[in-house]
């Protein structure tokens, strides 16, 4: 590819490890700032559901508006919200407000972006390779989120940092390293408003019907997808912080390594997922990978 391909495919790659980085951090964060601020179980729940919803409807209407508008605008649009949300969090204390803030700044309580921005970034950077080259693209792609989410859970035991080095009282020293999640996302919208305003050779297509072979198995798909994803609901990132807090007393130091070294754990996945799939096949892969991480969640919860 020429060189300015390779330049947006760097822009793209640097934004997304801002936004990984992040994302690792506000998951391991923000349940644990709910429950200093003095937040019921009940409240925290509010808050975390609050942000997926905002994040789901951001990607609906991503969808909606992807064909008309460019992809630069979107992006940057979806790094300031979570900037906006971000500035809302810390400007006040009042569960509507938070409730609010998460709506708006569609903070990911997962630990990983399944958001609106994702879509767009790997819609665009088939532009920006050739065919051979376009599975090792990709990989480094997620190689660079990967450790970006493992960097951001490190970046999350900070406030411990800072309450020790600098005397810093536990709730400042929260807002303080949150306010690194703002300066992070807008550093990623900078760089996104360097790409043109669409990459890519052709104008979008727009929405097309699947064709009635396609239908069912998008359907069985979609419906597993749903049901994984109501299941991980019960255990984000930010709900497990929340209750190793509250049942283990660890400090946000300690979370961060563990959640910092099960982004190391799922990074290298990617390597045995592949090595997997040639000898069982896809499908299996992604069930039979599910039983040991579904017996080993059963040990945490009987876990005293």
């Amino acid at each position: 590819m020429t060189d300015p391909a390779a330049r947006l495919r760097r822009i793209l790659y640097a934004a997304a490890f801002l936004r990984a980085l992040a994302i690792g951090m506000m998951a391991v964060l923000i349940g644990l700032y709910c429950a200093k601020l003095g937040f019921t179980a009940v409240q925290i729940g509010a808050v975390l559901s609050a942000a997926l919803w905002g994040a789901a409807l951001a990607t609906l209407a991503t969808m909606l508006a992807g064909t008309r508008l460019a992809e630069r605008s979107l992006l940057v649009a979806l790094c300031a919200l979570p900037v906006l949300g971000c500035a809302l969090l810390l400007a006040s204390d009042a569960f509507p407000v938070i409730v609010a803030a998460a709506f708006v700044g569609m903070f990911n309580v997962n630990g990983r972006d399944r958001g609106a921005i994702p879509i767009l970034e790997q819609a665009m950077f088939p532009a920006t390779t050739t065919d051979s080259d376009r599975t090792r693209v990709f990989a480094w792609y997620n190689v660079l989120l990967d450790g970006g989410y493992a960097a951001g859970g490190l970046l999350a035991g900070l406030p411990t940092l800072l309450e020790a080095a600098a005397g810093m009282a536990p709730l400042a020293a929260m807002k303080a390293t949150l306010a690194i999640f703002c300066a992070l996302y807008l550093a990623s919208a900078i760089l996104y408003s360097r790409l043109p305003p669409r990459v890519g050779d052709s104008a979008p297509a727009g929405l097309r019907d699947l064709s009635p072979e396609s239908r069912p198995i998008v359907a069985k798909i979609s419906g597993l997808f749903f049901i994984d994803a109501f299941a991980g609901g019960f255990i984000g990132s930010a709900i497990f912080a929340y209750w190793f807090s509250e049942r283990f007393g660890a400090t946000a130091a300690t979370v961060a390594v563990l959640f910092s070294a099960g982004r190391l754990l799922s990074a290298a996945s990617h390597f045995v997922a592949a090595w997997l799939a040639r000898r069982i096949g896809l499908i299996n892969t992604m069930v039979y990978t599910h039983v040991p991480s579904s017996l080993l969640l059963f040990t945490i919860v009987a876990t005293d």
